[in-house]
């Protein structure tokens, strides 16, 4: 049995270990044992079933002989750190229960996983620097390493003869058949009928966290109503669901809608809901599901808005004028939390550019950038996303030329363990 050991030294967010959880479900169960060392919270974030994974909480308990026991025992042949940037902040003492001088221990090589696309690019083109390079601070933070794992996508596969960069394949490996043998069997758990359509909508936890220590929170009430006021509008019947939402106290049942409130949801129950979809919706510009949406030819929508407030406390926005609904809503909004109306991309950074418009993104993930509150605008991308039409036929046409850019050349988890388990041990 060949083992490898994942250390995630820090509070890594949902959204990053989802690539964490898709690389270990791509692993032959039969032949590799996987050992994860990380926090409670993120812990939770994973969802692994029939898997050789073992499970080790890192806390405050932890000390660097716990660490050499768990080595001495475990023995590992491959170790990847994940998102090292957590150990080379200045804040490292209070972010992580790991200590930097404990990847001295390692018998064998080191392999970085990099959720922030720390990839620099040398004097000869080549990508990968030969340490790891942390820019935000001064001087540069820096750790050696033996491998460097890229994430495609959301990062473009680069041919590169560096030997310590490697690309790794980021899919289902049956994509499409996988949807089609979970959709039906889904939607019939949740009583969908065949001729409605499924909408998925995801408030991802760290910007709620976020959003409620800035006192933001009644924007994501705000972003479900005129969802509901949208979908009222077109023909059809339409089931939308809200991840990582309290319900509200009335009713949440339409003619034509029918919202469901899950305030959480385990990621083998968000990836089976999402297959089930007919459109995935959600206010981070990084979020991971939009790549397995994409990957699955489901369309992705991201939700911005350029609506702000002016030195005269009047709403302003980018598109011609606000409907009698909108602007309703928003003025409500002002009156009891002004805070809340500022300009975004990816909720709830504040934007101070000016508002791109409506964009198809097909750089990192793939996705249409909308503004939440010109209703014009939202009532025509979702006819055209959930009932066809030319958004829909640019999504379909596009999406073709970004697999393709991103997932021609990377390799499969399991190449990508092989390739690791030929580096020498560290200390020859």
């Amino acid at each position: 049995m060949f083992k490898v050991l994942y250390i995630v030294t820090g509070d890594t967010s949902f959204d990053e270990m989802l690539f964490l959880d898709t690389f270990i479900n791509q692993l032959p169960s039969k032949e590799i044992e996987n050992c994860i060392l990380a926090p409670p919270l993120p812990l939770s974030h994973v969802v692994l079933k029939n898997r050789q994974v073992r499970i080790e909480q890192g806390t405050r308990a932890t000390t660097r002989e716990t660490w050499q026991a768990l080595l001495a025992e475990f023995q590992p042949q491959v170790v990847i750190l994940c998102d090292p940037a957590i150990l080379l902040s200045p804040d490292a003492q209070a972010l992580s229960y790991f200590e930097l001088e404990w990847l001295e221990d390692l018998p064998c090589a080191l392999s970085i996983f990099d959720f922030r696309a720390n990839l620099l690019k040398a004097e000869n083109g080549e990508l990968a620097h030969k340490r790891y390079i942390l820019n935000d601070l001064e001087p540069p933070a820096t750790l050696d390493y033996d491998f460097l794992i890229k994430i495609c996508p959301p990062h473009d596969y680069t041919p590169s003869s560096n030997p310590k960069l490697i690309h790794w394949h980021n899919r289902d490996l049956m994509p499409k058949l996988s949807v089609y043998a979970v959709k039906d069997e889904t939607r019939q758990k949740l009583g969908v009928d065949k001729d409605s359509k499924v909408l998925t909508l995801v408030f991802p936890v760290e910007n709620i966290i976020m959003a409620s220590d800035k006192g933001l929170g009644n924007h994501f009430q705000l972003v479900t109503d005129l969802m509901i006021h949208y979908l009222n509008q077109l023909k059809g019947h339409y089931h939308l669901y809200v991840v990582n939402m309290s319900p509200p106290s009335e009713e949440t049942d339409f003619d034509n809608v029918k919202v469901r409130y899950l305030e959480t949801l385990e990621m083998d129950l968000l990836d089976s809901l999402l297959k089930a979809s007919d459109l995935f919706l959600t206010e981070s510009l990084t979020y991971p599901s939009l790549i397995q949406s994409a990957l699955r030819e489901i369309p992705s929508l991201c939700l911005g808005s350029s609506v702000g407030i002016n030195s005269q406390g009047v709403l302003t926005h980018s598109f011609e004028k606000l409907s009698p609904m909108v602007q309703l809503k928003l003025e409500s909004i002002k009156a009891e939390a002004p805070q809340t109306l500022f300009p975004y991309l990816s909720f709830p950074v504040e934007r101070r550019d000016p508002w791109p418009g409506r964009t198809l993104f097909h750089k990192r993930f793939f996705f249409y950038l909308v503004d939440l509150c010109n209703e014009k605008e939202m009532v025509e991308t979702l006819q055209d996303c959930l009932n066809g039409g030319p958004l829909r036929d640019q999504f379909q046409e596009e999406l073709k030329k970004y697999i393709q850019t991103k997932l021609d050349g990377p390799r499969e988890a399991e190449q990508v363990i092989r390739k690791l388990s030929t580096a020498p041990p560290r200390y020859l």
